[in-house]
C-alpha cells in the first residue's frame, strides 16, 4: 500500500539527499557500456524548465554514431509536428528502427520546472513509456505516443554492448549533434525484467522516491534490479552503483545538488 506507513518506511521513502545538476553545455554522467541491455526496464527522475531540445539519456558509439538510442525532451523533436515534447529514438546501422514521439498541446509538459518520473520498458512484445506513473498510450494525435517508424511491438532493440561504447545520463552520443540536458536528474535504475504498470505506479509513489533495493507494496521486483544510481554521493565525481559496482562519473561541469523530489 502506498502512503507514509510506519516510521521506518517513511525514512526509506524520503531518504533522497542529492541529485545531479547539468548546465546543458557538455555536462553528463558517463556510465559503463557494460550496463547496455536489449530488454528490461529503466527508470529516472528528472527536472527541467529548458525550452529547447535536449537529451535525458543516451547511448551509442561516440565516434561514428551509426548505432545509438536516446530519450529526448523538447519543443519540436522531429520535422513531422511542432508539438512533440518527448521522444524515444533508436537507430541501428544508421537505420532508424524506432522513432516514437509524444505529442501534447501543453508545450512545457514534462519541462515545467517540477520533478517528473520516467520509465521505459522494452520487451519482445511491447515497448512502453510511462511518466509520473501513467503509461503514454500509443496512437495518433495529441496526448499520444506516435510511432513514426517501427511499432509498439518491435521490442528487443536497445543496443547491446557490442553496438556501443558509451552510455550517459544527459547526453546524446552522436558526433555531429551531441545534445545535452539542462536541469536535474536522480535515481537512475535498470532492471532485467519488464516492469508491469502496478510496479511503475508504486515506484512513482506520488512523487516521492524510495530505496528500490527493497520490495515495497506493488513494487515486488527488487531482486531483478541490475544497476542503481541514487546519486546520493554528494561530493567528488563518482556516482555509485549500489547494485553491481558499475560506477558512473560526473563529466564536464556536472555537480551534485541538494535539490531532490523530496523538497
Amino acid at each position: 500500500m502506498l502512503g507514509l506507513g510506519t516510521g521506518v518506511e517513511y525514512y526509506d521513502m524520503v531518504d533522497q539527499r542529492y541529485s545531479v545538476v547539468f548546465d546543458g553545455t557538455g555536462d553528463y554522467i558517463a556510465l559503463p557500456a557494460a550496463i547496455g541491455r536489449t530488454t528490461g526496464s529503466m527508470s529516472i527522475w528528472f527536472k527541467t524548465s529548458e525550452t529547447g531540445n535536449q537529451v535525458l539519456i543516451g547511448a551509442g558509439d561516440k565516434d561514428d554514431g551509426i548505432n545509438r538510442w536516446a530519450i529526448l525532451l523538447g519543443d519540436a523533436l522531429t520535422s513531422s509536428y511542432t508539438d512533440e515534447v518527448m521522444e524515444l529514438n533508436i537507430t541501428i546501422d544508421n537505420v532508424r528502427i524506432i522513432q516514437a514521439t509524444y505529442r501534447s498541446a501543453t508545450a512545457t509538459l514534462f519541462r515545467d520546472g517540477n520533478w517528473h518520473h520516467m520509465v521505459l520498458t522494452m520487451s519482445g512484445s511491447a515497448n512502453l513509456m510511462y511518466v509520473d506513473g501513467t503509461v503514454l498510450a500509443s496512437g495518433s494525435g495529441q496526448e499520444k505516443l506516435n510511432y513514426q517508424s517501427g511499432a509498439t511491438s518491435t521490442g528487443n532493440v536497445l543496443l547491446t554492448t557490442s553496438d556501443l561504447d558509451s552510455i550517459g545520463i544527459g547526453r546524446r552520443f552522436y558526433p555531429t549533434s551531441p545534445l545535452n540536458f539542462t536541469g536535474n536528474t536522480t535515481e537512475f535504475a535498470m532492471w532485467e525484467s519488464v516492469l508491469d504498470a502496478d510496479a511503475v505506479t508504486a515506484i512513482y509513489n506520488k512523487g516521492l522516491p524510495f530505496d528500490l533495493t527493497n520490495n515495497r507494496g506493488n513494487y515486488d521486483v527488487a531482486a531483478d534490479l541490475l544497476y542503481y544510481y541514487r546519486m546520493n554521493d554528494g561530493n567528488g565525481t563518482t556516482v555509485v552503483d549500489s547494485k553491481a559496482d558499475q560506477d558512473g562519473t560526473l563529466s564536464a561541469d556536472a555537480t551534485f545538488s541538494a535539490n531532490t523530489p523530496d523538497d
